[in-house]
């Protein structure tokens, strides 16, 4: 028997067997790095997306349909600075990507205008294999997106006060007088009725009352959905009662300094009205928007009189929204969330067309490295490392080796001149594309001659 022949087999098993189990140990390593990056990556798309629209949603104008001063470079900065807080990293090579959308939820535009409601956030990181090099993996790239819109509120804890749209204009914070529907009209600008909240009997009246004066003071729970029909009570509907008075008052008393202008959201000051079109008067009525209204005033004295305040913009937490009634009165009660991201996420493929091999020192424009991606409009750039790679080396200032977007083919091009100074042998060349925040490689070599 061969014992030397055996041990070299033994030998050869043992090395193929060590390769697989260092690419086993560096998919578990590096699998699991990849996992926590994506994970803070989406914590980080997600900041982006929510800074970038509450920036869009508190200069809305629902009267002038438009964003004020608010420009693109804001949106973005604002969207990089919060994705920053939370993980993502310029600095280490990640990518951002922000655009807008329109109402319809799936349409997308580049540039901020009037008629976008949100952000769509895309971010990229580039991972340095570790194990899995043995695997032929060198950087691969995580990626995360998130998508924020604002709109419109159609369900809120409002109080059980449908006021008239009349007062419902695009008017804020302008002081304005409310009272009870039926009277001459003589104390303000506004006429409310009360209506039995939802959720709340209708019989006996003693239950409706109590529940009534229950959503009085702590709003109504189920909150009430605009569109149904809501029947109206006798309990403020021409004086308003001492129950409702005193909850009023309440509301005041917790936040004693506080104006139109300089209340602290969440406010008890802040309440949230359903409107109704056209005047009181039948046994229902209809919802068709909210408006915000900061508290201002109320004369305990004499109750008939109402309550005095302003129209003001706030934000329900939680529920539904209509992004396409914002440019109405609906404009002043608003939700701002996370919706989910519509669309392939399509990642950038790179494959080499052609590359100059041997490439000569020196002569002039000898080398050329044609690559496509699977998009047209990618910004690509690569790197050419003339000397070994254990040697650490800078890659090659070489010029012609500039940053290039592929054409509508989705190809680029470099031509270059290879340095004297270059060492005789492999070079490596590393070509990364971004399209979207999204990230994509290739890796291939070249003898250098």
């Amino acid at each position: 028997m061969n014992l030397k022949k055996q041990a070299g087999q033994i030998m050869v098993l043992f090395a193929v067997g060590l390769v697989g189990l260092i690419g086993m140990t560096g998919i578990v390593v590096d699998g699991g790095r990849a996992y926590a990056d994506e994970r803070s990556l989406e914590a980080a798309a997600e900041a982006g997306a929510h800074a970038g629209t509450y920036l869009m949603e508190k200069a809305w104008n629902g009267e002038a349909g438009n964003y004020g001063s608010l420009t693109d470079a804001q949106v973005k900065a604002t969207a990089q600075a919060f994705a920053s807080y939370n993980g993502w990293n310029a600095a280490a090579g990640d990518t951002f990507f922000l655009d807008y959308i329109k109402p319809d939820r799936t349409t997308h535009v580049a540039t901020l205008d009037n008629t976008v409601r949100g952000t769509l956030v895309q971010l990229s990181k580039p991972q340095i294999a570790t194990f899995t090099r043995v695997l032929g993996f060198r950087i691969f790239p995580v990626f995360a997106r998130a998508t924020a819109m604002f709109g419109a509120a159609l369900v809120a804890g409002g109080l059980p006060i449908a006021i008239d749209d009349t007062c419902s204009g695009g008017v804020y914070d302008v002081n304005v007088g409310a009272q009870p529907a039926g009277l001459s009209g003589s104390y303000g600008t506004c006429n409310f009725a009360s209506i039995t909240p939802p959720g709340c009997p209708t019989t006996p009246a003693a239950a409706e009352q109590a529940c009534y004066q229950a959503a009085m003071t702590n709003g109504m729970n189920p909150p009430a959905q605009l569109g149904p029909a809501y029947p109206t009570n006798p309990y403020d509907a021409s004086i308003l009662s001492p129950t409702s008075v005193a909850a009023l008052q309440a509301r005041i008393n917790a936040r004693p300094g506080e104006t139109c202008t300089t209340f602290k959201s969440p406010s008890p000051r802040v309440f949230f009205m359903p409107v109704v079109p056209g005047g009181f008067g039948s046994s229902t009525v209809t919802f068709v928007r909210y408006r915000a209204f900061f508290l201002t005033s109320i004369d305990p004295s004499v109750p008939s009189k109402g309550f005095q305040g302003c129209f003001v913009h706030a934000t329900v937490n939680g529920g539904d929204f209509d992004p396409n009634a914002v440019g109405t009165a609906y404009g002043a009660v608003m939700i701002m969330k996370l919706i989910r991201s519509t669309g392939a996420v399509v990642p950038v493929g790179i494959s080499l067309t052609s590359l100059t091999n041997p490439a000569i020192k020196g002569a002039v424009n000898g080398a050329t490295l044609v690559i496509h991606t699977n998009q047209p409009g990618a910004n690509c750039t690569v790197l050419v490392y003339d000397l070994p790679p254990a040697a650490a080396p800078a890659p090659s200032a070489a010029g012609g080796l500039g940053p290039r977007i592929t054409d509508a083919s989705g190809n680029a091009t470099w031509t270059w001149t290879v340095e004297l100074t270059a060492l005789t042998g492999i070079a490596q060349v590393q070509v990364s594309c971004t399209y979207r925040g999204l990230l994509g490689y290739l890796f291939t070599s070249t003898v250098i001659a």
